[in-house]
């Protein structure tokens, strides 16, 4: 925080000029404290700036790289996602599939900033806007992939599963993406999606599934009894313990005495 977070009149002339309004107005010299709304306000603030400008400038003055422009846009957006930063990811995602929509490299990666906003928006409790956001596009037309993005996005699941099927274990959608993409976190809990995934790759969806039955906690008959555990009386003292200095001559001698020389080996 400025200043270590005392009050100054510069501080004070700055918040008059964006009309800035205090519940009580600190006095110079006063030290403000940063809760956490605060923080997350200002955080979201700073990051939203910095990756608009950055994108702005990267397409403009490099107009060839748009190709990784949008890689890292999708992975900054994807890591949003996965993190569950829902309201920013929303304010990213409309800045990459609106502000930017004439300036990437392919419709393949606008559709996939399409479907990323519209997702941002249904996990943060918009579905009203996921829906008329995935409207605004002819998804039949599309690769399979976007086809089973938009039906699960809609929660369509018994089209989702058909999807599923006819890409089947090599097309577009691999299992690790079944398994880790926030597009499917609902998804993966469907009960039928997950014996379709065990029939087309042979192998459960979760891998590192606990049975009830392993949580349970251990009878007392498969536990030690405490009377056999050692007790903090019974281990050494440290004034017990041999000197460090005494325990090194006694394992060099060890050596010496019970190891054959190198040249009997």
């Amino acid at each position: 925080m400025h200043n270590r977070g005392v009050v100054s009149n510069q501080y004070l002339d700055v918040c008059r000029i964006h009309n800035v309004e205090f519940e009580t107005e600190p006095q110079v010299g006063e030290q403000l404290s940063v809760p956490p709304e605060y923080f997350n306000s200002a955080f979201e603030t700073i990051f939203e700036v910095g990756i608009k400008l950055a994108h702005v400038l990267w397409r403009k003055v490099q107009p060839n790289d748009l190709e990784k422009a949008d890689a890292n846009l999708r992975r900054i957006s994807y890591n949003l996602l996965s993190e569950e930063r829902f309201k920013l990811a929303c304010t990213v995602l409309d800045f990459s599939a609106i502000t930017l929509k004439p300036f990437v490299s392919s419709d393949q990666a606008r559709l996939m900033f399409v479907i990323n906003q519209a997702q941002a928006y249904k996990w943060s409790g918009d579905m009203e806007s996921a829906r008329e956001i995935l409207s605004g596009e002819d998804w039949s037309t599309r690769s399979e992939a976007f086809q089973l993005a938009e039906a699960v996005l809609l929660d369509d699941f018994e089209r989702a599963h058909k999807v599923v099927k006819r890409i089947g274990s090599t097309g577009s959608v691999e299992k690790s993406d079944y398994r880790e993409w926030p597009l499917f976190r609902e998804y993966r809990k469907s009960e039928k999606f997950q014996k379709i995934f065990e029939e087309v790759f042979q192998e459960p969806l979760n891998l590192f599934s606990i049975k009830p039955q392993e949580t349970e906690n251990l009878s007392e008959d498969e536990l030690p009894p405490i009377d056999e555990l050692p007790s903090i009386g019974e281990l050494p003292s440290i004034d017990e313990l041999p000197p460090m200095d005494e325990q090194l001559r006694e394992d060099k001698q060890f050596l010496e005495d019970e190891l054959p020389p190198i040249d009997e080996q």
